[in-house]
């Protein structure tokens, strides 16, 4: 029994604890006293939930006593009876979970009566089956009277349930009962149908064709989402152009509602994300049974809001003044475990891009030392960019379908992250302001007062940090806490070295870059790094002017290696060819730091040693040319045309010298006059 009752009921006399009296201010020792000496207004019994208790009879103990219970918890006869019919609802309760709802009975329901109500029909059912099945000793089980009491509690429980039918009573559910038992004799289509709205089955009214049809699926499946009042309205237009019946509302419902017609419009209306998810065969899938078997991998917005300071130009003032600007939405990429949901890896950024992958998994890898079995993840460009790398990774690398949600556990993780976590911040802006859940909205009021004291960026991350380390140590009532889930079984990953670990992230660039006389340069995640290498056989023998695609680690950009076709391109020792980072020369002497002189005179070395190899090369080529004869006049470079020039140009010259039309023998005999 529950030590907190004011009243127990014990073969008809009522009793009150020890403790219900001494905390009303009644003094132990007075009531002990006086049931120890025999007063006739301390009677007492010993509680047979607990021998060791004692249990004061309520009718014999003084007005006074009394007035004090009756004024704390009301009269024992009506708190006793209410008591008694909460307990039967709790049971009426526990029986509604165990009944559920009849597939068929509900697809049934559902070609007439929205989702909603087409549940409560089938509900309704479950009831009426149960109430003919019923039997005066399963009444007395459950803790009723008998069969009559029974359905005089279910008909007061029901009515607070907004039933579709009348359940108000108890002749109303036995007149029910018999009608749908009657029914059930000829098939469960007519007992369904018998408890229907009957105007519902004048079928005359509802009567469309083909055509028709096919023009109510034509307005429901336009993207606007036009509600079915407008469909109606628009078909009965329509209807009145083409001499069609018009139709009301819950006629439109009833056709565009049933299952073989929903599939026809769902899509083209609502999207394929929306269409996969909602009425596409799924299957059920048991988690991962270890740790580092599957990772999956995406990216969120955390909502809560930081404040940060930049410099911006002022039109007005046509100059820079500092300014202080509130953001939300920071990304995070996050990789969890898919067999303990732990978080295990994480990146934080302004947004989701190829560089948030990258760091996300270095995250992941650098805290576990392992690599996965298998890796999932979205179709995201950004996880397309990482290919080479995700292969690196893990043996199986998995993507989800396109506008498939439900395979992707982790974004029931960030659901609960979201829950558990980030809404009890001040500085959080709530979900989508579209969300249904008035607890899922931030309160205004409450966020404009937090705004005046938000966290910089960089005390935001390590507030993150913490919800994070949070997260993998809270346990709840259905799952151990994650970070024991992690390390409680066997791990069937694959662990890996500190070496293995720094080679795994080079990204390679599909784009090609030139390299020129200043290096190369390439863009990463909107900034410009420049690569350069002072060796000058390198420089003129390989690189200038020749484009290669580029593998970085956007951890660490002090240097890349040289790709062309996919591989690497290899140095003389046959290994990759790595270029380092350009170091840039202070244009100005003041800005010189220490080493800036060795690197200006490192700069003028290899220069010197380029023009060297120049002018040696150039020396050599003219050699060759004097050796082999080359001398590159337009006699030597077009010799044949040359000749057939030089004679035109003779030709004309003589006969502009001799006056005469016989060129012929005036270029015979220049002499002859």
């Amino acid at each position: 029994m529950d030590r907190n009752l004011p009243y127990i009921e014990i073969e008809k006399a009522v009793y009150c604890r020890m403790e219900t009296l001494t905390n009303l201010g009644i003094k132990y020792r007075t009531i002990e006293f006086g049931y120890r000496q025999g007063a006739s207004h301390w009677q007492s019994i010993k509680d047979p939930s607990d021998k060791r208790r004692r249990l004061i009879a309520f009718e014999p103990m003084k007005d006074k006593y009394k007035q004090l219970v009756i004024e704390k918890y009301g009269n024992p006869t009506d708190w006793l009876k209410g008591q008694a019919i909460e307990n039967q609802f709790r049971i009426l309760e526990e029986l509604e979970e165990q009944m559920g709802v009849d597939g068929r009975q509900y697809n049934f329901f559902q070609k007439y009566y929205p989702k909603q109500k087409a549940y409560a029909y089938a509900k309704v059912c479950k009831w009426l089956e149960l109430v003919i099945s019923l039997k005066p000793s399963m009444c007395k089980e459950w803790g009723f009277k008998g069969k009559k009491h029974f359905l005089e509690q279910l008909a007061a429980y029901l009515k607070d349930k907004n039933t579709p039918i009348s359940m108000s009573s108890r002749a109303i559910i036995e007149r029910t009962r018999g009608k749908y038992k009657k029914a059930l004799k000829e098939s469960e289509e007519a007992a369904l149908t018998s408890i229907m709205d009957g105007r519902l089955h004048n079928q005359n009214p509802r009567k469309i064709n083909e055509v028709q049809l096919k023009y109510l699926i034509g307005l429901m499946s336009r993207s606007s989402k036009p509600p079915i009042t407008t469909v109606k309205s628009l078909y009965n237009r329509k209807a009145r152009e083409m001499g069609w019946k018009e139709i009301s509302e819950r006629t439109a419902r009833n056709y565009l509602l049933d299952p073989n017609v929903v599939s026809r419009w769902y899509l083209a209306r609502n999207g394929k994300k929306a269409a996969y998810n909602e009425l596409e065969i799924s299957t059920l899938r048991d988690k991962a049974t270890a740790p580092n078997l599957l990772w999956m991998m995406d990216g969120t917005p955390i909502d809560l809001y930081y404040k940060s300071r930049k410099r911006k130009y002022n039109d007005v003032k046509q100059d820079y003044e500092w300014t202080e600007t509130k953001w939300n939405r920071l990304n995070m990429f996050a990789i969890m475990d898919a067999h303990s949901w732990k978080i295990i890896g994480y990146y934080l950024s302004d947004r989701e891009n190829h560089i948030a992958v990258i760091e996300g998994l270095r995250d992941a890898v650098r805290n576990t030392m392992e690599l996965p079995l298998q890796i999932m993840y979205d179709q995201s460009s950004a996880n397309k960019y990482v290919n080479s790398v995700l292969k690196e990774l893990a043996k199986y690398n998995t993507a989800n379908k396109a506008y498939r949600a439900r395979p992707k556990t982790l974004e029931a993780l960030f659901g609960h992250f979201q829950q558990k976590m980030l809404r009890y911040n001040d500085n959080w802006g709530g979900q989508n302001i579209t969300a249904k859940k008035l607890a899922s909205r931030v309160n205004p009021q409450a966020l404009n007062k937090a705004m005046k004291k938000l966290p910089t960026r960089e005390e935001l991350i390590k507030k993150i940090q913490l919800m994070v380390a949070t997260w993998n140590e809270l346990a709840t009532e259905k799952r151990e806490k994650p970070n024991y889930l992690y390390t409680a079984k066997k791990s069937k990953g694959q662990a890996i070295d500190w070496m293995t670990f720094s080679n795994l992230f080079f990204v390679v660039t599909e784009k090609p870059y030139k390299y020129q006389t200043h290096g190369i340069e390439v863009t990463i995640n909107k900034q410009k790094y420049n690569f350069q290498t002072y060796d000058q056989h390198l420089h003129l023998n390989v690189l200038i002017n020749q484009k290669f695609q580029v593998a970085y680690d956007p951890d660490t950009m002090d240097y890349i290696y040289l790709y062309q076709n996919n591989k690497p391109v290899l140095d003389e020792e046959g290994q990759p060819l790595l270029i380092p980072k350009l170091e840039r020369l202070p244009q100005a002497i003041g800005d010189y730091k220490t080493d800036s002189g060795k690197q200006v005179k490192e700069y003028i070395n290899a220069q010197s040693e380029g023009t060297q190899l120049l002018e040696q090369w150039a020396d050599e080529a003219d050699a060759i040319a004097a050796e082999y004869e080359i001398n590159l006049t337009p006699e030597f470079v077009y010799k044949e045309a040359y000749n057939r020039a030089e004679e035109n140009v003779k030709r004309q010259q003589v006969m502009d010298e001799s006056c005469t039309n016989d060129w012929e023998e005036a270029f015979n005999n220049p002499y002859n006059s």
